[in-house]
């Protein structure tokens, strides 16, 4: 293979300054054999004699193990410990383990919570992106991102992390199914647009098609009311689809654009509730009551900073596009 001569430049500098070749392959995007050749060919260079242990796993052990982990096969460190024991017949650590992830350029990244998408979602997400494909950043600037979601005064769930390159696309074994957790639990509906955040409502009782009338006969109806050209986005919940609430809509020539099923990503506010819990859940809340967990959440709500909710919704193209990338799989958002 034909180096060109900046390459060449590259190599020669990075090698003299002590980095690896594995980081010397990363950058200039050529394999470790061909840096390897190259720095045989440079006059008075060589890399000095390791000391320590000598190297458990080969440079074809490390890329066959940072495979199985951007392929999402293992995702843990100490299922690859068992890999490297039961299909390469290695005993290592994993210390050993992330240290040959990252020779490879893998690191380590959240698992993000997504929906388990089957065929029909994905062909419905696919169809709905590409209806919309043609909407500019002003057609979604004139959309109402309404959902709800529900507080807890014990806080954020746990976490998980998985090993991946920055350059691989998330696969099923990176993600962590949805689920709900217990603790003192207090529900809301709210809205946003990219003008501003409409007035969050609180409910103690699970939704139904009356509470939810209610619900939006209480924030939603004020603002439909003052932004006649405005449409409607929710998701599939059964009281949002119900016989009544689409009459609610149809009476006030309310337009809805309704979003495919499991499909968060589609819809920005589910963004905005990540950040609106951190700033929440950064308050000690294991000892207020109802009422103060109430009051607490109104002014958190209302302290949420604009060019945030109006970053999200100038990101609906781009979900879409996503959508159509990913043939209606799951994207990063």
């Amino acid at each position: 293979m034909t180096i060109s001569r900046d390459r060449k430049a590259v190599i020669k500098s990075m090698a003299l300054a002590g980095k690896s070749q594995g980081e010397i392959a990363q950058v200039t995007k050529l394999s470790n054999s061909t840096v390897s050749r190259h720095l045989k060919l440079i006059t008075g260079f060589s890399y000095k004699s390791r000391s320590g242990n000598k190297m458990i796993l080969s440079c074809r052990d490390e890329r066959m193990l940072a495979r199985m982990y951007n392929q999402g096969t293992i995702t843990r460190l100490w299922e690859g410990v068992e890999y490297a024991e039961t299909r390469l017949g290695k005993k290592i650590s994993t210390t050993t383990v992330k240290s040959a992830l990252k020779n490879q350029g893998l690191r380590c990244h959240n698992s993000p919570m997504k929906p388990d998408l089957t065929a029909e979602n994905k062909k419905e997400r696919l169809k709905f992106a590409k209806q919309y494909k043609d909407w500019t950043a002003e057609n979604w600037r004139s959309v109402v991102f309404t959902d709800e979601t529900s507080c807890y005064t014990y806080g954020p769930r746990l976490h998980f992390t998985h090993f991946r390159s920055d350059d691989v696309p998330l696969q099923t074994g990176h993600m962590v199914p949805s689920a709900h957790f217990g603790g003192l639990k207090q529900s809301m509906w709210a809205g946003m647009t990219y003008d501003g955040l409409l007035k969050c409502v609180l409910y103690d009782s699970s939704l139904n098609s009356v509470k939810y009338i209610e619900v939006l006969n209480e924030s939603l109806k004020d603002f439909m009311s003052r932004h006649k050209n405005f449409k409607i986005v929710q998701d599939n919940a059964s009281y949002h689809t119900s016989v009544e609430t689409i009459a609610w809509f149809s009476e006030r020539d309310f337009k809805l654009v309704a979003i495919p099923p499991n499909s968060p990503d589609l819809n920005p506010i589910e963004n905005l509730w990540g950040s609106f819990k951190r700033r929440l859940y950064s308050s000690d809340l294991r000892h207020m009551n109802r009422t103060q967990f109430k009051q607490h959440i109104k002014r958190e709500w209302n302290r949420i900073p604009g060019s945030y909710y109006e970053g999200l919704v100038d990101s609906m193209h781009d979900r879409i596009k996503a959508v159509i990338k990913a043939k209606g799989g799951n994207t990063k958002y």
